[in-house]
Order: structure tokens, then C-alpha cells, then sequence
């Protein structure tokens, strides 16, 4: 219908359509297809495309108004006889163009993934932390041994700190995780406790992103009640990745701690896993701003402390961990 249309009607339905798109006419800024210049009317489809000026309209309008041109020049070169292997070369030219017109669009409009901006070694490496400044028992030491022969496998980088921070040490995972995330060296990190370990060393964490999510966690085992477990948790190291872990680290309060004598226990006058604890301050403040960039896992595939069909962790929290790591590593 359009090919049987004047140069002066379809130039008239573009301004109608970025009318509509912007509450006025603006002649200025349409392709003028009574020229003759192709480069002209593509220059300015592809201005109106990248600047985003008038919204989807007009980039519609623009680009149908290029194919129409573009189509009208091919049949009229079409009818004048010319010699077939110039029509094909031709043919093949006007296919490209559409084909990257619509490759722009696509680019315009397609949801960014998760990694943009990142590095080409950010892409590629995680790192898995873990934090303790005591002795690890032989138990723990073969957990750790499975963790670090994991990241040997998938390429990933493990950072075992027993530094020493004066702030409580439900506190140090969060300073240590923050601290690596601000480098920007990662695409993300993946926290264990020392009393955790990866079962299912086959899958990638990647396998485990979604899209538009940017911190990973598992509620408590149903022996608690907590909605989320600080044991075992994963962030991307992008910009909502590292606020969340910004603004979790910024609910430390030192003035709700103090040391024992001895200088070396911290207690709180806090409830025990509340606000004044990196998981109580993360379930009560944490989660529910950040909800929308947030994946919460069944406790299944994180906390679970004896192999099931989705675990990719297992956490042996609470007491006898000796023991149960013990019969975990005999099965």
C-alpha cells in the first residue's frame, strides 16, 4: 500500500506519528525523502535511533520511512533494466541495511545483562570468601579442602582470611565482602562459613544467576525460623550488588557491642540474631528494600546440611558440626 503512496503522503503520516509521539510537529527532525540523498535520510534514521529524541514512534516512523525509501529506489532501479548481477548486488545491499537497522533496534532496546560494564576478568572470575581466626579442626579443614579443589576446577578465585578485625565477627564477613567487592576485581563473590561447603562441585555459579537479581540467599532450615541464613550467600559485583553490601555493612552499630575482659569475646545487649547481628540487620532492613534485586533460594539448595536432589551447599550449622560433617564426608 505504501509503495503506491507519494514522497509528500508518507513524509505527512511521519510528522502524524511524531505528533502523536511528542505533542507537536517536528519537521525539522524528519528525513526529508523528497531529496534524493540516501546517506541523508540514513544519517538522520539512525540520529533519531541512538539519540532517543522523540520516543518509539518516531524511531518507528524513521526506520519505516527509510525501508519505504529504500524499497521504492530498488524497484524503480528494478524496472530501468539494469544488468542482473547489479540488481542482486543491489538486492544484497538493501538486505544489510534492513538487517542492521534492525540490529540497532534490538541493541536500543534489549535489557542490559547483568555483567555491562564489567571488565573482561570481572565477566569471567568469582571468588569464594571464608573468615575464621581460629584453628580449624580436621573436620573443617577437608571442607575447605573440597571448596578450594572447586574453585580449582571452575576457575575461581578462594580467599581464605583469618585477619584480625576489631568489630564483632558476625560483622567480618560483611567488611571482608564489602572490601573485595570495592575493588571491582570480581564478578561477584560467594560467602561461606567455615562450617559450610560446596556438594554439588559439578555446577558453575552461574548456572545459578537470574536475570535483574543481584544477591543470592536461602532462608533458615526449618530448625530456625530466620528468613535469611548469613552462612551462605552469593552478590554480583555490580552497582546494586555492592549497595546492597554498602548498606549492610553501614547497620553495624559499634555502640551496641562491647569485649569481655579478656578482650577477645564480643557479646551484645541486642537480641541474639537480631538488628545488632549481620543476619537480624540484613532480614529486618536489608531485604525487604532491595527485594526486587534479590533471589531468595528454597533452604534446600544453601542450608541443608545432608545432600538432597537441588543442593549446591550444605551448612552444617548448630551444634555437633564435627560430627556431622564427619558422617557427611563417610556417605
Amino acid at each position: 500500500m505504501l509503495l503506491l503512496a507519494d514522497d509528500a503522503t508518507v513524509l505527512g503520516l511521519h510528522q502524524v506519528l511524531l505528533g502523536q509521539a511528542t505533542g507537536r510537529v517536528l519537521s525539522s527532525s524528519v528525513p526529508d525523502l523528497r531529496s534524493s540523498s540516501l546517506g541523508g535520510n540514513l544519517r538522520a534514521t539512525l540520529l533519531s535511533i541512538l539519540t532517543r529524541r522523540h520516543g518509539v514512534l518516531t524511531i518507528l516512523a524513521s526506520v519505516g520511512h527509510l525501508l519505504y525509501f529504500l524499497l521504492r529506489k530498488y524497484l524503480v532501479l528494478i524496472e530501468g533494466g539494469m544488468n542482473q548481477w547489479f540488481k542482486v548486488f543491489i538486492g544484497a545491499t538493501l538486505f544489510f541495511l534492513c538487517t542492521q537497522i534492525l540490529w540497532i533496534l534490538y541493541r536500543f532496546f534489549r535489557k542490559p545483562p547483568f555483567y555491562e560494564g564489567f571488565s573482561e576478568t570481572q565477566k569471567k572470575t568469582w571468588a569464594i570468601i571464608q573468615y575464621d581466626d581460629r584453628p580449624l579442626t580436621p573436620s573443617f579443614q577437608k571442607l575447605q579442602e573440597k571448596v578450594k579443589a572447586y574453585c580449582e576446577k571452575h576457575g575461581y578465585e578462594h580467599i581464605f582470611s583469618t585477619e584480625s578485625y576489631d568489630i564483632p565477627p558476625y560483622w567480618r564477613k560483611v567488611k571482608l565482602a564489602n572490601e573485595v567487592l570495592e575493588k571491582g576485581q570480581h564478578k561477584g563473590i560467594l560467602w561461606l562459613d567455615t562450617d559450610a561447603v560446596i556438594h554439588d562441585t559439578e555446577k558453575p555459579i552461574d548456572s545459578l544467576l537470574k536475570e535483574g537479581k543481584s544477591f543470592y540467599y536461602s532462608p533458615d532450615s526449618p530448625k530456625w525460623s530466620s528468613n535469611f541464613n548469613a552462612g551462605v550467600w552469593m552478590v554480583l559485583g555490580n552497582p546494586h550488588g555492592k549497595e546492597i553490601v554498602r548498606e549492610w555493612m553501614s547497620e553495624y552499630k559499634a555502640d551496641q557491642w562491647k569485649k569481655e575482659d579478656d578482650g577477645k569475646k564480643w557479646t551484645s545487649e541486642g537480641t541474639w540474631g537480631g538488628e545488632s547481628y549481620e543476619q537480624g540487620a540484613f532480614s529486618n532492613k536489608i531485604l525487604q528494600k532491595h527485594k526486587d534485586k534479590l533471589e531468595e533460594f528454597p533452604w534446600q539448595v544453601l542450608q541443608d546440611d545432608s545432600p538432597n536432589a537441588s543442593s549446591f551447599t550444605l551448612h552444617f550449622a548448630g551444634p555437633d558440626k564435627d560430627e556431622r560433617i564427619t558422617n557427611y564426608f563417610k556417605s
